[in-house]
């Protein structure tokens, strides 16, 4: 007996793919997200939850928080994502980064795009 094997419409990559989301996740939260968020991070220190909450919470500008407090902008927008993976698995969501065949590749950039999605409904929902 023969298999026949439905050709699914897959964009030609390289045969191993880096899958990042295909679309980004508003990266802002209310207070109350933040204070759930830091229950999932280890040993925060308060100057690293005050850059984190400007950023996240308050939405000022990299920049000017990295100017206000005499840091790199690099150092808040590594504050920021320490917080983000917090709220990212208070959710129950978890980033991660693989390198995958681009059959694999094409499913999980889908789920992705799901997940993405899922969340940033959920947020407007809850404005």
């Amino acid at each position: 007996m023969v298999e026949t094997h439905r050709k699914m419409s897959i964009p030609e990559t390289n045969s191993a793919t880096v899958c990042h989301p295909p679309m980004r996740l508003k990266r802002k939260m209310r207070e109350l997200e933040f204070a759930e968020a830091i229950k999932h991070i280890r040993n925060p220190t308060p100057k690293m939850l005050e850059i984190a909450h400007a950023d996240l919470v308050e939405g000022k500008k990299q920049e000017n928080i990295a100017k206000e407090h005499e840091i790199t902008k690099s150092a808040v927008s590594q504050a920021s994502k320490r917080l983000w993976k917090g709220f990212l698995k208070s959710k129950g969501y978890e980033e991660i980064s693989v390198v995958l065949n681009k059959y694999r590749a094409f499913t999980v950039k889908k789920w992705a795009k799901e997940a993405v999605d899922l969340l940033n409904n959920e947020d407007a929902s809850s404005r």
